[in-house]
């Protein structure tokens, strides 16, 4: 019998840990600390990824979660910055590997050096712990050795039957910045719909979020994010998207679990700031 979990090349002869045990199987890529396959024991593929996705040590991973840091979107330093910033396609390193009770723990740190200096003249360490077992659990901590102030996102893909049938719970209530009208506030009185491209940033968001597309549901749960994304790029965005396939959009949905904008993260002296994630799926 081959190792619950082990060290494997994964697309692109990336290095990969593989885990698979008696409670879930997952893949994680050292490339950007990304996770790109979770399935629960008798359950399907929680995770998205393109099939055009690309896997070759440069560039991000289209799907599974990439972890947006220290800034989200177009938010970074200069024009050329990367989107997103550059955790999402930095090597990792790989702490330690661990079983318990049946449950896999993958420790991977990102440190500063010279090249995150280049956009980011902070010193830090970011600590993410992968925990896989009949939830997936991801504890992300950031400490800086100085005054920072930064943004953080999980981006979460899930794979969904079918976008436009499926339901969400857990933000009528709320607030959003609606990226596609002009970064405008807007209230969010009802469960909101995919009818078309959504791009929505939840400010003042703790909540647990669910996604039902008639077939299961997807819990996800949070702590240290005030800040949610909802988006789907439905056709046109799928079409100019080179890495994503022009019919591929009605097959996920994220919602990605943040802490941007007005809930970005401000750690005045220097100190950790920890975001934990739970995605379980019945």
């Amino acid at each position: 019998m081959r190792p619950a979990i082990e060290i494997v090349e994964g697309r692109g002869d990336m290095p990969m840990v593989r885990v698979r045990t008696d409670l879930a199987e997952a893949d994680v890529y050292l490339h950007g600390a990304h996770v790109t396959h979770f399935k629960p024991a008798g359950g399907a593929d929680v995770l998205f990824v393109s099939d055009k996705a690309i896997f070759d040590g440069t560039s991000p991973i289209r799907g599974g979660i990439p972890i947006c840091f220290p800034w989200f979107g177009g938010n970074g330093p200069s024009a050329d910055a990367p989107s997103h910033g550059f955790a999402r396609t930095a090597a990792w390193s790989l702490v330690d590997l661990a079983q318990k009770d049946g449950e896999a723990t993958i420790h991977l740190r990102l440190k500063s050096d010279d090249a995150t200096r280049r956009w980011w003249p902070v010193d830090f360490a970011f600590d993410y712990t992968i925990r896989v077992g009949r939830s997936l659990n991801i504890d992300a901590a950031v400490t800086t050795a100085s005054p920072a102030s930064f943004e953080l996102a999980l981006h979460s893909y899930f794979r969904v039957h079918d976008v436009a049938s499926t339901t969400l719970k857990g933000f009528s209530g709320g607030r959003y910045i609606d990226q596609l009208d002009g970064n405008m506030t807007k209230d969010q009185p009802e469960e909101p719909a995919i009818v078309g491209e959504v791009d929505r940033i939840y400010q003042g968001h703790t909540s647990d979020v669910t996604i039902n597309d008639g077939h299961r549901t997807i819990t996800i749960a949070k702590t240290g994010s005030t800040s949610t994304v909802l988006w789907n790029p439905h056709i046109a965005k799928s079409q100019r998207t080179p890495d994503l396939g022009d019919d591929e959009w009605p097959g996920f949905l994220c919602v990605e679990t943040a802490a941007i904008g007005e809930g970005r993260i401000d750690l005045p002296d220097g100190d950790t700031h920890k975001m934990t994630l739970s995605i379980t799926a019945s």
